[in-house]
């Protein structure tokens, strides 16, 4: 089965293989221009659109929260926090600058600013080989056995997407990195399961309860003010194979950064280089190596990937050099096998790693840990028992080596059952049996009920894990999603030491976002804890206000918009729209993109790169005899690029009239054109008669005009438009002459 993500990457999944091809299709590889429609055509046919040759956009974010028992401030109010978000885009080549800024409030230390700059840096990508270029604050990937770190330099990678994130980092395998504290929506195989309120740092995917074998993912992103961001890539229990005679690499060589009094250290004189490069040397059979070094260390590794009938098998070795301790080592083995043999071809998959370590070994400038392991043991089995109902079953355990009196093997077993029922609920059941590594065991049953309600576009997530006593409640209602929309939430939370009760309203405006939330968190009375006589000492109240906006700007074209996630493309209407306001993708639930109002031009700020994308205008709002010279513009855009369209015409005139054949009968169901004389440089028009030789026809102005008939028997027939000539004209009836006669 293949899938076609519309970013050049296809999925083929084969019986007990996995396989990734990933092609730019020949229609995507060059992209087309086009000035205007041609009658006739489909939006499929049709050529695509130039992005502008100079586009910028700037993104702000503020937010704010009242407290009624802050920790440092009398009033309650925390300090105002803000983030810039800076894309300049000059024939391809992008700037991107980020800068962050913290309400100084008394509560900064001597080495903290107010303002800080953050990542800035320059991007070259190369869409036909799906290559893309760096200078500066670098963002790369990396695989198992490296470590991301944060350095400035040059970076060359391999990127299949083209679509990288802007919230995080990629740090490992199935890794992401939040720059801020965030809520994360998990939505798995387009169910949501889970809500987290996560800080920032590195958070691991692989804690999420993904079905064996291929998942969709998507994750909305929404951190601490307000900054949004939906990630959405397909997660796979295994390592992906290459396509035969496929490249995959990054080559990265910089200086370590951190951040120092409002701006960044560069380790100028501690260079670390990271890469790896794969190979697919044929479909079946993948080989990589890769390394990462600077001038005291370094881990050097290699990858091999073979599929075959009995399964899926990888082996990656790597090995760390330090001057001061002798070579390490570790092995990281893998086994996969998927099909799709269960019943009614339900998937069955089954996986299993190993991975081994050295006492000598650890990754690049990590301390050597206090607990060494021996080994790390991972295994799933997962299967569907019926058309509706699915089973997994997890195990993990991690030998130690007996370095301290109290240390001991830890391991996780978990299994889980879920079904899926009828008027869209789903329930999952997950026991699971941990030992942590200084002995402590738990055994915890978790509950999970999704009730979705697709007409309504309402969700209920309810959850319960006996570990802690915790239950969680979400209602989520979001009726559009565009521009004037809300999204409303609210939840119930309770553990063993506190309750809590929130609700938030986001509301997607046409050139801002704004989203208020409440939260109640009430501490427990207990008798050893309890401090004051007042209840209202163990009740926490937090209000917070989230709003960001944009200012975008494309050839010469300043707008207002709600903040670019991308690209952007900005619908300017002139002439003679230039008072009527004009819907951007209109929905037949009333909702909309965006909207040209007495604010300026409409704005779309969510358009991805390296997708094709068709922007349509609304005209079911336009005074009669008026109408779009354009209804709709598809794109190609680039990494960050920025669109502008100026619809509108002076030719306002609404033109009717009367065509006879030389014998006076009426020139019934003819076609023809009006070629323009006096303005040569527009178009000729296309026309059409009905039955009783009637023809009406927008899009004229002043000026002297030729009529054609398609037959070629009829001699042409000139005519003039006045100055004067009332925007609604009749010409009457016109007599048609026979050629030669």
């Amino acid at each position: 089965m293949d899938h076609f993500n519309g970013s050049g990457l296809i999925l083929r999944y084969q019986e007990s293989q996995l396989r990734i091809d990933i092609s730019v299709p020949p229609e995507l590889r060059r992209p087309r221009i086009s000035s205007l429609s041609k009658i006739g055509q489909t939006p499929q046919d049709e050529e695509l659109e130039y992005p502008a040759t100079l586009s910028s956009y700037l993104n702000i974010n503020v937010a704010d929260s009242v407290s009624s028992n802050h920790l440092s401030h009398s009033d309650g109010r925390a300090p105002v926090r803000g983030l810039l978000e800076l894309g300049i885009n000059l024939n391809s080549l992008v700037f991107e600058g980020f800068g962050s800024y913290t309400e100084n409030r008394g509560q900064m230390g001597p080495t903290e600013r107010p303002f800080n700059r953050e990542d800035t840096r320059l991007i070259k990508d190369f869409p036909n080989s799906m290559v893309r270029t760096q200078m500066g604050d670098l963002i790369y990937p990396i695989t198992h056995f490296q470590l991301y770190k944060p350095m400035a330099g040059l970076a060359l990678t391999k990127q299949f997407s083209m679509q990288p994130s802007q919230l995080t980092y990629p740090s490992g395998n199935y890794e992401i990195f939040l720059k801020r504290p965030a809520k994360v929506y998990v939505w798995i195989n387009e169910q949501l399961h889970q809500l987290l309120d996560l800080p920032a740092g590195k958070h691991q995917l692989k804690e999420f309860p993904f079905n064996g074998g291929a998942n969709d993912i998507r994750l909305e992103i929404i951190d601490d003010v307000g900054r949004q961001e939906v990630l959405n890539y397909s997660y796979f229990s295994n390592t992906e194979l290459l396509k035969k005679n496929l490249h995959q690499y990054n080559y990265a060589l910089g200086a370590l950064s951190s951040p120092y009094r409002g701006d960044r250290s560069y380790e100028n004189n501690n260079l670390l280089f990271t890469g790896f490069h794969r190979y697919g040397f044929s479909d079946h059979f993948t080989l990589g190596v890769n390394a990462q070094a600077h001038k005291t260390q370094s881990v050097l590794g290699m990858e091999g990937v073979l599929s075959t009938k009995f399964g899926f098998f990888k082996l990656e070795p790597a090995f760390h050099s330090d001057s001061d301790t002798p070579t390490g080592w570790a092995l990281l083995t893998k086994y996969l096998y998927l099909d799709y043999n269960g019943p009614f071809k339900t998937q069955r998959s089954y996986n299993l790693g190993v991975t081994f370590y050295n006492r000598d070994f650890t990754q690049l400038e990590l301390p050597f840990a206090d607990i060494q392991k021996y080994a790390d043991l991972a295994g799933s089995l997962t299967r569907g028992i019926s058309k509706y109902m699915s089973m997994s079953f997890g195990m993990t355990y991690q030998i130690n080596r007996k370095n301290k009196p109290d240390v001991s093997d830890s391991f996780s077993i978990t299994a889980g059952l879920n079904r899926r029922w009828d008027n869209g609920i789903t329930t999952s059941l997950t026991a699971r049996h941990s030992q942590t590594v200084h002995g402590g065991n738990d055994l915890t049953l978790l509950g999970f009920l999704l009730w979705s309600f697709p007409k309504d576009r309402q969700v209920v997530t309810a959850s319960h894990s006996s570990s802690d006593n915790s239950s969680h409640v979400n209602w989520t209602y979001n009726p559009s999603n565009g521009a004037g929309s809300s999204i409303i939430q609210a939840g119930i939370n309770e553990d063993r030491s506190e309750k809590g009760y929130n609700g938030q309203i986001q509301y997607n405006g046409n050139r801002m976002k704004a989203i208020a939330s409440h939260e109640v968190t009430i501490q427990k009375q207990q008798e050893d804890l309890l401090t004051s006589d007042s209840p209202s000492k163990n009740t926490l109240n937090t209000t917070t206000l989230q709003l960001s906006t944009a200012l975008v700007f494309a050839d010469g074209h300043f707008a207002i918009s709600r903040p670019v996630t991308d690209s952007f493309a900005i619908i300017n209407n002139t002439k003679n729209l230039s008072a009527q306001k004009i819907r951007l993708n209109p929905q037949s639930d009333d909702s909309y993109t965006a909207l040209t109002d007495e604010f300026g031009s409409a704005v779309a700020p969510e358009l991805s790169s390296y997708n094709l994308t068709t922007l349509h205008l609304g005209s079911q709002n336009l005074p009669p005899n008026t109408a779009l010279p354009r209804d709709h513009f598809n794109l190609y855009p680039t990494y960050k690029s920025g669109y502008v369209f100026h619809v509108g015409t002076d030719a306002i005139i609404y033109l009717g009239m009367e065509i006879h054949r030389p014998d006076g009968a009426p020139l019934s169901s003819s076609a023809g054109y009006i070629i323009p004389l006096t303005h040569k440089e527009d178009p000729p028009i296309l026309i059409f008669t009905n039955r009783e030789g009637l023809l009406r026809s927008e899009g004229f102005k002043p000026g002297k005009y030729r009529l054609e008939i398609a037959t070629d028997i009829y001699e042409p027939i000139e005519f003039t438009l006045s100055p004067s000539t009332p925007t609604d004209f009749d010409l009457g009836v016109i007599q048609l002459k026979q050629k030669g006669l």
